[in-house]
């Protein structure tokens, strides 16, 4: 590995996943691309790059390196985004609504997909990006089960496609049904995949913003005990005892050091709050200003899986995947909008 440092390919693999992930930040800020975010853009300007110019595979490490430490760094400082306090303040309602979203999420769809025949890791993969927060969430989870790179990237096309259309569907529904601004809000932020989707389909909503916002951030956080979970909720996959067989010398983590550290950061910026105003403000410039930095980390990791993806698996179950999951949401979202409407 030390080698592999100081060769050129490695870090010109390291420089290509940035690059990629700052140029599909860039084109998330235009229409109609900012409804897919510069996440899920990353992943699929890599798997364009690998299937029309980049023939070989990597023999450097330098893309594995970018999948794997860009992604965790990234996942860490992804919790700068979280305040406990404000989230707090959302309300019983919300988080009940996420909670349900969240457990009836996993478990309904990933059930579906295993009926339907897909592998149990590519099933929890997809029901985790619908139920919590689409790529990011992917990403986060994928390490935890030890999927591949070709499982993970099949979910994140999946999810990113499905957000896009739901985000496409839920906009008229307020007009349509007349939802109050703050369940219109609830109803977003508790289904839709992506952040960028989410503020998609609060804009055209006055009062709508703030709580739907809350209720998709408060999301987010289940994403640290789904993560510490689905290891111990998989023990029949063969991918992952085999694993664990070769690791036999290595104890289990209760929770991926990433994820703590995702959940460490969120309540240091908790806490930020209680300081004197003067720190407080110093503290919200300063993770303003990592926000960028942060989606060109994560955004480097899905390039790089983009960058080495198998399309003979893409091709085989894409459409099928995307179908089946894209109904399972449309079931999951259905109770959901049934519920925000009576309660």
């Amino acid at each position: 590995m030390r080698m592999q440092w100081r060769s050129y390919q490695f870090w010109g693999e390291v420089v290509l996943s940035i690059g990629l992930a700052i140029g599909s930040a860039f084109l998330a800020t235009i229409s109609p691309f900012d409804h897919l975010g510069g996440i899920s853009l990353a992943l699929i300007l890599g798997m364009l790059i690998k299937a029309f110019f980049l023939k070989r595979n990597s023999e450097s490490g330098g893309l594995g390196f970018s999948a794997k430490t860009l992604l965790r760094v990234g996942i860490v400082l992804l919790g700068t985004r979280l305040d406990f306090a404000v989230l707090a303040e959302a309300g019983l309602q919300v988080l009940l609504f996420d909670l349900f979203m969240v457990v009836l999420g996993v478990l309904l769809i990933s059930t579906v997909l295993k009926w339907a025949g897909f592998e149990p890791i590519l099933a929890t993969l997809a029901a985790v990006g619908s139920s919590i927060c689409g790529a990011s969430a992917i990403a986060a989870a994928a390490p935890a089960i030890r999927a591949n790179k070709e499982t993970s990237a099949l979910a994140i096309v999946a999810c990113t496609l499905i957000g896009t259309i739901a985000t496409f569907l839920v906009i008229p529904l307020q007009s349509v049904l007349c939802l109050a601004p703050n369940k219109y809000g609830i109803l977003a932020g508790a289904t839709l995949h992506e952040v960028a989707q989410v503020a998609a389909a609060l804009a055209p909503v006055s009062g709508a913003f703030q709580t739907g916002m809350a209720t998709k951030l408060l999301r987010v956080v289940f994403l640290v005990p789904v993560v510490a979970l689905l290891p111990r909720i998989l023990p029949h996959s063969h991918r992952v005892r085999a694993e664990a067989e070769d690791r036999s010398q290595a104890r289990p983590q209760v929770v991926p050091w990433y994820v703590a550290g995702f959940l460490g950061t969120g309540v240091l910026v908790t806490l930020a709050g209680y300081l004197p105003s003067f720190l407080h403000n110093a503290v919200n410039m300063a993770t303003a200003q990592l926000v960028q930095p942060t989606n060109v980390l994560i955004g480097a990791s899905m390039a790089a899986i983009g960058l080495q993806v198998d399309f003979a698996v893409l091709k085989k179950q894409g459409a099928k995947l995307i179908l089946t999951a894209g109904l399972a949401w449309l079931a999951l979202f259905t109770i959901v909008l049934t519920l925000c409407w009576l309660w």
